[in-house]
């Protein structure tokens, strides 16, 4: 036999156990013997499996292929390397897995978007688009014409009509010279304040000569509501109605009408309303008050403007 190696400073040899698996004919664990010493130490590296008489009894780690055991005992090298094909093959099933569940989860999360969007948009809502222009206009009244700001050249501007659940989408173009924004009253907006139109509170305003898409969100609405100007006192001029008609499928508390037509009262100056409010600030006085009173953009009879009294049929 061979002389011992000299001790390793830290030893890497494992302390053999038997594993007690037939190797060969024998079917029992008698006649095992003692059990075999190996020599040497021993590295971690490829595995072997230590043979004695005919039995699997240990599976050890060795680089060496000069280890020797006792007489009566083998050490057989066995390489756990994987085939190549058998690795490749490995290798694009763990693929095909791996892409399976990415595809199963992708579907999940479509499905549950579709089932959102689903709940979210019942087929029974709409949404309705306008295009708002924010321009100034020549009105006359009270016998005097001065530029307002209108809403598509209208004054009042332009009615909303839409349903409790519906979405309105208005996009705004400023064709002023200063800022404006435009407030939708009586909406919640629940979940969207950045349309709610509230001037360096909820949102900017808009630019001369920009443009900005507002959402309104009419989830529990109903009935008649107003839009108007919510910066400085636009909102003389830059005012309509939203009429919100019931849920499709239901209807109001009451008789259907035979005619609805929505009725706004404003005010009317004959001066220009922006040099009031810079002459209200500069003082710290009480505005002029307004020369009429309006109902849908029209002014009664007034002492500026000559009287007529209709004739009796």
């Amino acid at each position: 036999m061979a002389p011992p190696a000299a001790p390793s400073p830290r030893p890497q040899h494992r302390p053999l156990r038997p594993l007690l698996r037939p190797r060969g004919p024998h079917s029992g664990t008698q006649g095992l013997g003692p059990s075999p010493q190996i020599q040497g130490p021993i590295p971690s590296g490829h595995p072997h499996i230590l043979l004695h008489n005919g039995y699997e009894i240990a599976v050890i780690c060795s680089n060496d292929a000069d280890i020797t055991a006792e007489k009566g005992s083998t050490v057989k090298k066995r390489s756990m390397r994987v085939p190549k094909k058998e690795h490749k093959a490995k290798r694009e099933k763990m693929k095909r897995d791996h892409m399976n569940e990415l595809f199963l989860e992708l579907s999940h999360a479509i499905g549950f978007v579709l089932l959102f969007g689903a709940l979210a948009s019942p087929a029974w809502t709409k949404v309705h688009h306008h295009t708002f222009v924010i321009e100034e206009t020549n009105y006359t009244r009270l016998c005097h014409t001065k530029s307002i700001l209108t809403v598509n050249g209208q004054f009042p501007g332009p009615t909303i009509n839409a349903r409790n659940g519906d979405t309105v989408v208005v996009k705004v173009y400023n064709h002023a010279g200063y800022n404006i924004t435009l407030h939708w009253h009586g909406v919640h907006e629940t979940r969207n304040p950045w349309s709610d139109g509230t001037e360096y509170i909820t949102q900017c305003p808009i630019q001369p000569g920009g443009n900005f898409t507002q959402r309104i969100d009419l989830t529990e609405e109903e009935g008649t509501l107003w839009w108007h100007a919510h910066s400085d006192w636009d909102r003389a001029t830059l005012y309509g109605a939203i009429v919100i008609h019931p849920m499709r499928g239901t209807s109001f508390p009451f008789p259907k009408p035979h005619k609805e037509i929505p009725i706004l009262l404003g005010e009317w100056w004959i001066a220009n309303v922006s040099q009031i409010l810079a002459d209200l600030i500069q003082t710290g006085g009480n505005p002029n008050i307004s020369d009429a009173y309006t109902i849908n953009g029209q002014p009664g009879i007034s002492i500026h403007a000559p009287k007529k009294i209709p004739s009796k049929s």
